[in-house]
């Protein structure tokens, strides 16, 4: 007699439950039972949207959301916290906190509604409000809230040690970091206890300030390097304004003893143009001509640079021509509209086809559109570079490039090199650096092709 072999079936999931078609036994749960669609998905196997479908197709009513409230669960309510009753319940959170406070009107049982007893209180304070939590059997927050509540600062190491007389005697007779270092206490807690006693600080002489702002260049200079400025630079004369701009920066720099930076940052300030670059002062007529025209055109009329003429313009006010960010159109721009299509020449003017369009319109000038590819055009691509071929048959490099991956061919590459069908007959009949040597191809390239096309390697027969 053989024995049976019992196989143990894996459930499936709720996600596979609810493709299978719904049973006889199922639909009658569905009429009968008085549980909500979650407890229901949940004994049957389904999804929740599963049931809401099927019971909307039976055209059965919607279940209760919620079971009723028993006597043991409404007895519990404001003995513990919310969660709790939850997790004892079976209820959701929010169900918990609606039952208790718009039917029942109890308060929350949290450290708020808790007893302390004078004990409790003294202890606070005096140690951290984690190591209360866990003497009380409370939260953390239940311990600050009631520390809050009686104005009691939190625990700190410092704390623990409390101000003497002799100590608050020397609060404001010196600096709080000398305080600090000869009572042993941070500068934070000195600061602290002054201001709660109302002491005023000890003001601090000349030379302390320096000190200070010499440490706090020299910590700024290790971080950000040569180019902060030292508050010890001493104020400039007229002679040395006279030095800037007759010799270079660094020159003038070391004859003054000054940095770099700074002699740099005086001849700005002072406007005065950098050693070696001829200074043409701006006249009436010129300044008349700022804002008529673009500042690139003003420089070529005015031989000089467009920083030069930007510079001078703002330092009058002068708002730039053109104030709604339009590059004004020149004349040899002009001529290459109806030339070629709209987009060609926005690339080669710098601008956007849709300003190339708007002037083209403006100028009644008929569009140029781009003819259809020929057979002899087709034949090219991919035997050139894309650029080379756009240059050749006068198109756009965008539009070979287009043309090209529309039909599936491949960019020009003249290092690549295809293999043959009589290049494979020769693969493994002989070692694969010879065979490499004969097409011109490297050995890893010929050994590649070799493993792919599953040729085995080549073996002489006159072994020993």
């Amino acid at each position: 007699m053989q024995g049976s072999v019992v196989t143990k079936l894996k459930s499936p999931s709720p996600s596979q439950q609810h493709r299978q078609p719904w049973t006889e036994t199922e639909d009658r749960l569905l009429f009968s039972s008085e549980k909500s669609d979650s407890q229901l998905a949940r004994e049957i196997g389904r999804t929740p949207k599963a049931v809401l479908h099927r019971r909307r197709l039976k055209g059965i009513r919607k279940r209760p959301t919620s079971r009723p409230w028993t006597k043991k669960e409404l007895d519990l309510l404001g003995t513990m916290p919310d969660h709790k009753v939850a997790a004892l319940t079976g209820r959701s959170l929010s169900a918990i906190q609606t039952r208790r406070i718009t039917v029942l009107g109890l308060p929350c049982v949290s450290g708020k509604f808790r007893e302390w007893t004078p004990e409790e209180d003294q202890l606070l304070g005096k140690y951290p409000d984690g190591i209360l939590a866990k003497r009380f059997n409370c939260a953390a927050a239940t311990i600050a809230m009631r520390r809050r509540q009686l104005s009691i600062a939190a625990y700190h190491p410092e704390n623990a040690r409390y101000w003497t007389a002799a100590e608050e005697k020397l609060l404001g007779t010196d600096t709080d970091p000398q305080i600090a270092r000869k009572l042993g206490r941070s500068v934070k807690s000195i600061l602290h206890h002054r201001s709660k006693l109302g002491i005023p600080a000890h003001p601090l002489d000349r030379q302390a300030i320096a000190q200070r702002a010499r440490r706090t260049w020299e910590e700024r200079k290790r971080k950000f390097g040569h180019c902060v400025v030292d508050p010890e630079d001493k104020p400039w004369t007229s002679g040395q304004d006279k030095l800037l701009g007759t010799r270079p920066d660094e020159v003038i720099a070391r004859k003054l003893g000054r940095s770099t930076n700074a002699v740099s940052t005086r001849r700005q300030q002072m406007k005065i143009p950098l050693f070696g670059r001829q200074f043409q002062p701006w006249t009436p007529e010129e300044d008349k001509l700022l804002g008529t025209q673009a500042d690139a055109i003003l420089a070529g009329q005015l031989k000089r640079s467009a920083l030069d003429v930007r510079w001078r313009r703002r330092t009058l006010n002068i708002q730039p021509f053109a104030d709604d960010g339009r590059k004004p159109w020149m004349e040899s721009e002009r001529r290459l509209l109806g030339t070629a299509t709209d987009k060609r020449i926005a690339e080669r003017l710098r601008r956007t086809p849709q300003a190339v369009r708007y002037e083209r319109v403006r100028l009644k000038i008929r569009a140029v559109i781009e003819q259809a590819w020929k057979p002899e055009e087709m034949a090219l691509l991919g035997t050139m570079r894309d650029e080379r071929l756009a240059r050749k048959i006068g198109r756009n490099v965008k539009s070979v490039q287009a043309q090209r991956n529309k039909h599936g061919i491949p960019c020009f590459n003249p290092r690549q090199k295809f293999w043959r069908p009589e290049d494979d007959k020769i693969l493994g009949t002989r070692p694969d650096e010879q065979i490499a040597a004969l097409l011109g191809r490297s050995t890893y390239a010929t050994a590649t092709r070799r493993r792919n096309k599953g040729i085995p390697m080549f073996q002489s027969n006159n072994r020993r």
